[in-house]
Formats: C-alpha cells, structure tokens, sequence
C-alpha cells in the first residue's frame, strides 16, 4: 500500500521543501495519530501561532491524507489484545521508516529548517536531517 502512495508523499515533500515559508517558521513536524495512522503536520513559528499560509495547509492536507485508518477499526484492534498492539506499533515504525526513507530521497539535506516525525504520546522525535532520535 505504501509504495503506491510515495510517489504521492515524495511530490508533496517537493513541494514543502521549495516552498518559501514564513521567517517565523522554523520547525515542520509529522506527527503519527496513533488513533487512525494518519500523518499531521505541524508548522511551528517563533511566535506560536498557526500557519496561515494557504499553500503550505494545502501540502500538509495532501500529506495526512496518504494514510488514514478510521479510528473504530483501530480501537477495536486495541481490544484484541497484545499482538494487534504489537502490530500497530510496527505499522507506526514502518509509517516511519517510509516517510524517513521518501524525505532522503525526495528532499535530502536542502531543507532549510528543522524537519522531525513523532508520534502522539511519546517524548521522542525522529530527526529528519540527522537521522537520529531526540527526546523532547
């Protein structure tokens, strides 16, 4: 499923790393919803507030919408026990790897400003540049 979808991510990442942001932005986070698997991004400013730059909404709206699960399927996976858990922590570790993988290939290092992956609930973040993990 994923490999039908990266051409997709890769050219809406394109698209975020040519765009010219907002000096007051300084940070792109994509955050996995661990309730539906859908990728959030999140641009965060200087001074805090939201981004209201209609293009950059636009590339976020095309990321989160590559993956989604609904969130029903996922809760009553949870009630199944250990291994559905198991399994949608891999499914998140894969989301991961493949956002990771598509950024180096589709972006690289040209991004200008700080680029990490996180998942809600956890302290954590995947640097995209560096390719390691920081702890908030």
């Amino acid at each position: 499923m994923l490999e039908n979808k990266t051409e997709i991510l890769g050219d809406a990442l394109m698209k975020l790393s040519g765009h010219e942001f907002p000096k007051e932005i300084y940070w792109v986070d994509f955050k996995i919803d661990k309730s539906s698997l859908k990728i959030v991004v999140s641009f965060h400013s200087a001074n805090g507030s939201e981004s209201s730059d209609t293009e950059l909404n636009e590339i976020g709206k095309i990321i989160s919408e590559v993956v989604s699960v609904d969130p029903k399927v996922i809760s009553e996976l949870r009630k199944t026990g250990d291994e559905a858990r198991d399994n949608i922590e891999l499914s998140i570790d894969l989301l991961q790897r493949w956002l990771a993988d598509t950024w180096t290939m589709k972006v690289g290092n040209d991004f200008k400003l700080k680029a990490t992956f996180s998942e809600t609930e956890k302290i954590e973040r995947y640097n995209l540049k560096s390719q390691l993990w920081e702890v908030v």
